[in-house]
């Protein structure tokens, strides 16, 4: 199923700037006119406005924390009463900071619990390997998300989860220059081992005019998960947005990245998150219709 009409909102981002200009359907925040100042922060969080077979609101992914998070839902006026369910990307923990806290108020609202979208694998712990020794570990615990009002969906292949939303499910490794978060691992058992990200899902959402790609991290690799949402969808590339996890990246990987992207000649590429500072000159500088992921930042496709 198409999507005939799509919304996605910055809810959380790194990023803010409240002096960039709007451009054509995008639309900047401005200053003095919300309820109370956003906050930016290391995490993500997305709002997916959309019509397909009916009108739905989906939030992809819930932050650092909810304080932030809070925040600019108030901020922005967005009722959590309307909200129809929760797509978490991977289990770390700039992703669902807010996530216990997000179900329980927007499952009180409702009276009835939310549906909670998850990889297969979201719940074994991460922890990540540093020169100075083990982060973490950080994990969602199922349990209490179910008790906190969750109603859990255990995304385990590629499919259409919500009417015109599909999930990218794992994303095969093809390309030889996108790499695996260095230092990144999960605890099984008693044991920890590479973290190769197989509970990450990105979102595909097929429209009239191409298929737009919502990747939060991109661990497996931009251009891996475009190339399989073409695949999938049978469409050309419309818009790619979230994070592309380049930040640690050396030079190669970013120009060929960019390049790739830029291959693509979509409608919109809007990056944000972990894409990092190196990677947003690349792509501000080689791609016309780059444009940076901003809180409070709002993209209307139709």
């Amino acid at each position: 199923m198409r999507v005939k009409q799509l919304e996605i909102s910055v809810i959380v981002d790194n990023y803010i700037d409240l002096f960039l200009d709007d451009v054509k359907s995008l639309k900047r925040v401005k200053p003095a006119t919300l309820k109370k100042p956003l906050i930016a922060g290391h995490g993500l969080s997305l709002l997916i406005d959309f019509i397909s077979d009916a009108a739905h609101k989906i939030i992809m992914d819930a932050s650092h924390s909810y304080f932030a998070l809070k925040n600019n839902l108030e901020a922005m006026s967005v009722d959590l009463s309307t909200i129809d369910g929760i797509f978490l990307s991977h289990a770390h923990p700039d992703h669902f900071g807010g996530l216990k806290e997000l179900v329980a108020n927007i499952s009180s609202l409702k009276n009835k619990k939310i549906d909670l979208f998850v990889g297969a694998d979201a719940a074994f712990p991460k922890l990540l390997k540093t020169p100075s020794g083990i982060i973490g570990p950080w994990s969602i615990k199922l349990n209490e998300l179910e008790d906190a009002g969750a109603k859990i969906k255990l995304l385990d292949k590629p499919e259409e989860f919500i009417a015109g939303l599909f999930n990218s499910g794992i994303v095969k490794r093809k390309t030889n220059f996108e790499q695996i978060m260095k230092g990144a691992c999960i605890q099984v058992n008693n044991n920890i081992e590479p973290d190769s990200f197989t509970d990450e899902n990105s979102i595909y959402i097929p429209t009239e005019k191409g298929v737009v790609v919502l990747s939060s991290c991109s661990h497996r690799g931009i251009v891996n998960i475009i190339n399989k949402a073409k695949e999938m969808t049978g469409m050309n590339l419309r818009a790619v947005i979230g994070g592309f996890h380049l930040g640690k990246a050396d030079n190669m990987t970013i120009e060929r990245t960019v390049s790739s992207i830029k291959n693509e000649n979509p409608e919109w590429v809007i990056a944000g998150h972990c894409t990092g500072n190196r990677a947003h000159c690349k792509l501000m500088n080689e791609i016309e219709n780059y444009h940076i992921s901003a809180v409070g930042s709002s993209l209307r496709i139709q």
